[in-house]
């Protein structure tokens, strides 16, 4: 029986899932399975898997269905007794597998965090920890974003996952983790981190499945839709409530609207409208509150001409200096 099964969905990263393959294929842990899923590639993905030979590789060639249909594909074949989730631009460090399958049969876990690595373009590196600030309530750290919804930094025990129906909703292609992971953490205390460790080398591209900011950026309205609709068909939505508003003033509010991307930059303003409604509800929200105060002074500003209008919001963020005035006006 295999210890680990790698799923990786590929579209179009024919410049880097060689490096990907390789660095899985390397790792320490030896008895893993790979399960490649070729999501209907347009270039030359598909060349440039086939020629690697080993016998714990699998590969699925299928037509274009989204990053979550073809994570589906590859967790309803999953042999291992955990799961690791590896997108096809990404790769591992040499020994991530083995330390985290490790960790899980030494403290009998269901799922293990890891810290990761942002590489960029110029070459800079950011690390990242993840779950260091747990709680005893899993599915509060991932509404509070205590616990990244990325799940390519988390290792997953397979019969958690597949007994409990635990899969990626097909039709969302952005924000998809932040859903599964809610459904995950649902079902288990036992989780731990590994934090002195960062293992997955996470690239910071412009396109692949790194950047798929086009019409699926509305996406995150979905998924905040199922997150609730979730936790009511178990009776606990009301407990987490002022944690769902938090977790929707972050991913659409914050870092859909404060926080400027060009890649969404078309869609900027109906993700605005769209989310505006929910305004009134972030100036009565203790962590909304409490997260805002930790924030610099630019962005402080920027939020209340959001709250204003959309005009005065957008301004103040393009702008590269800020008027005195201004912020005499709203921190006197």
């Amino acid at each position: 029986m295999y210890k680990v099964s790698v799923i990786i969905p590929a579209y179009n990263v024919e410049n880097y899932i060689k490096r990907c393959l390789e660095s899985v294929l390397n790792q320490t842990l030896n008895q893993i399975e790979i399960i490649i899923v070729n999501d209907g590639s347009k270039d030359e993905t598909l060349k440039v898997i086939n020629p690697f030979k080993d016998n714990r590789l699998k590969i699925i060639d299928k037509e274009n269905g989204g990053v979550s249909s073809a994570r589906n594909a590859g967790l309803s074949i999953a042999k291992g007794e955990y799961i690791f989730f590896l997108d096809g631009d990404d790769w591992l460090e040499k020994d991530a597998l083995g330390i985290m399958y490790q960790y899980a049969i030494d403290n009998s876990l269901d799922i293990v965090i890891s810290g990761f690595i942002l590489d960029y373009d110029n070459g800079q590196k950011e690390y990242i920890t993840d779950g260091n600030k747990l709680s005893n309530k899993p599915i509060s750290d991932v509404l509070l974003n205590n616990i990244a919804p990325a799940v390519w930094s988390k290792l997953y025990n397979t019969k958690l996952l597949v007994e409990n129906n635990v899969f990626f909703t097909s039709d969302i292609s952005l924000g998809e983790d932040l859903l599964f992971n809610i459904k995950a953490f649902s079902l288990t205390s036992k989780i731990g981190t590994i934090n002195e460790k960062y293992f997955v080398h996470y690239i910071q591209r412009n396109n692949g499945l790194t950047r798929r900011y086009s019409n699926n950026i509305l996406d995150i309205f979905k998924v905040l839709e199922e997150i609730e609709l979730y936790l009511s068909s178990t009776n606990i939505v009301q407990e987490y409530k002022k944690e769902l508003v938090f977790c929707g003033f972050l991913h659409t509010y914050f870092y859909r609207i404060m926080v400027p991307n060009i890649y969404f930059q078309k869609f900027h303003k109906i993700i605005y409208q769209l989310g505006k409604e929910n305004f009134y509800k972030y100036d009565n929200n203790l962590y909304v509150e409490n997260f805002c105060k930790m924030l610099p002074t630019d962005k402080k500003l920027r939020i209340k001409g959001y709250e204003i209008n959309y005009y005065l919001g957008s301004t103040l963020s393009m702008m590269t200096r800020y008027n005195k005035f201004l912020l005499k006006v709203f921190f006197a």
